[in-house]
């Protein structure tokens, strides 16, 4: 299995993995199909997989899938967290190319959770630009659903720490502004 390209994208092995799990002994080659799926990683796709793509249609209807096909998938979802947190991390030392894969790419409420977290954490360092620090967590922000968004910022707000607290009230000051200023240009219209 060194030729991964055979594979083409970790879509294409979670298929395989899932066509073999009830016709071999899986134990070796689910690891040897994980390595490969991980090496097959694709920094510019942000794909999360559910396992009810696959799911089978049976004669009383949907059959879910095998409980090992989940834990492959979400060993696979978790790995490509991990690597888009990681080249997120190490791309923020220059905050504008941080500001553009913000701006570019999309992201899962726990993607975005983290990296929010990060950028809080960026205030910290000595010279740094704090404007385009608010830049990137409101950008990021915005690609939260409403709910998920109110859900974080209400769990910041419990921070013990009082600096947190004031950075997170800003930012609900400032979403909620937004809010008011589009619900005031909707009703004009």
């Amino acid at each position: 299995m060194n030729n991964i390209a055979y594979f083409y994208n970790q879509r294409s092995v979670i298929d395989l993995f899932d066509a073999i799990i009830n016709n071999i002994d899986i134990g070796d080659v689910s690891n040897q199909l994980l390595t490969i799926a991980k090496a097959l990683y694709d920094p510019n796709s942000s794909e999360e997989f559910s396992w009810h793509e696959w799911n089978d249609f049976g004669y009383y209807g949907i059959v879910e899938c095998d409980n090992r096909v989940k834990s492959f998938i979400n060993s696979i979802n978790n790995y490509n967290e991990e690597r888009k947190l990681y080249s997120i991390k190490s791309i923020s030392d220059d905050l504008n190319d941080l500001y553009n894969h913000i701006k570019h790419d999309s992201y899962r409420d726990k993607e975005i959770e983290k990296i929010f977290d990060h950028l809080l954490d960026k205030f910290d360092d000595e010279v740094i630009d704090t404007n385009l620090i608010w830049k990137c967590i409101f950008k990021l922000l915005r690609k939260m659903s409403e709910d998920s968004r109110e859900e974080l910022l209400q769990r910041k707000s419990n921070d013990s720490n009082m600096i947190m607290k004031i950075r997170i009230k800003h930012i609900i000051d400032v979403l909620d502004e937004e809010a008011y200023y589009k619900s005031m240009y909707e009703d004009d219209m």
